[in-house]
């Protein structure tokens, strides 16, 4: 009845739920089972084996073993359906080990949707923050000036992440695209900032709201893939561009260079949350002898974002 070498049953030969349920609600028991090259599908993916489905099986099978010659005949239909209801509760059991690493493997591979998704997730905020910083921050010229950029630059422009579980800790350890350029990090890593002052007020203490997941730079090697197009050319790593054919690299369609400086003021604004991890992190203060010196801040609406 469809046992594989090592005992169990495979599921093919386990009845479908739309046949039994067609079989059950037809007046006429439409369907059901039926012999097979002496194979017979039986209802074990529930532990109810008392049911229609299998009633009529059980009957086919005892009118089928006493077809045999020389051995079903002298047995009574009563007495093979016994038997075959007792083997059922058998098969029941090889067809649920068998199943068992099927349901694990489901399992697995649910968990990978479910981190790809949240791992996903995190990329789009964490290019949402940075696209938000710019606009926060847009009266600052050299921020200005970066908004048409900003505002097209696609999601995946900005590095992923992986979750690292080690000491007890869940962190985010920080994997950038293997086409871009390290040199532009600071400017991301600035834009983070901004964006995390902006979550404090002007007295230094946090305001109400979810903060981002910290993430942590490592040696992690980059993430494999090809380039997204149509970028400045100092987005991408110099060395990738030299390991891509003329045609490769005509296809990125390679935008001149943009300067990413930021304004002084912008750069002291974010050195002071650089550190911040979370709402249990204070900001430096505003005097702090490691900070540049202070700089006039160029016409901002302070309001907005203290």
């Amino acid at each position: 009845m469809g046992r594989l070498p090592d005992g169990s049953v495979e599921a093919r030969h386990a009845a479908d739920s739309a046949e039994i349920a067609l079989f059950v609600e037809s007046s006429q028991r439409a369907g059901g089972p039926i012999m097979e090259e002496s194979r017979l599908k039986l209802d074990i993916s529930t532990p109810r084996l008392a049911n229609p489905w299998n009633k009529h099986a059980a009957i086919l099978f005892a009118h089928y073993f006493r077809s045999l010659e020389g051995r079903g005949e002298r047995y009574a239909v009563k007495l093979v359906k016994k038997i075959f209801s007792t083997h059922m509760v058998r098969l029941r059991q090889l067809y649920v080990q068998g199943q068992a690493p099927q349901t694990l493997q489901n399992r697995q591979k649910s968990s990978d949707r479910n981190q790809k998704f949240s791992r996903d997730q995190r990329i789009r905020n964490l290019h949402q923050r940075r696209v938000n910083a710019c606009f926060t921050f847009q009266s600052d010229p050299t921020i200005k000036k970066l908004l048409p950029l900003m505002d097209k630059i696609p999601v995946g422009a900005m590095s992923g992440d992986e979750t690292d579980h080690r000491q007890g800790n869940l962190n985010y350890v920080v994997r950038p695209p293997v086409w871009r350029n390290s040199e532009i990090e600071p400017f991301f890593m600035a834009l983070d900032d901004l964006h995390l002052s902006t979550r404090f007020s002007s007295n230094g203490r946090a305001k109400r709201g979810k903060f981002p997941h910290p993430r942590i730079r490592s040696g992690r090697p980059p993430i494999p893939g090809g380039g997204i197009p149509g970028l400045p050319v100092n987005f991408y790593d110099p060395r990738w561009l030299r390991t891509l054919t003329n045609f490769e690299r005509k296809e990125l369609k390679i935008k001149p260079s943009i300067d990413l400086e930021l304004s002084p003021y912008l750069i002291r604004r974010a050195k002071r949350f650089h550190h911040v991890l979370d709402a249990s992190t204070p900001p430096l203060p505003d005097d702090d002898p490691s900070l540049p010196p202070k700089v006039l801040a160029p016409m901002i609406n302070e309001r907005q974002i203290m």
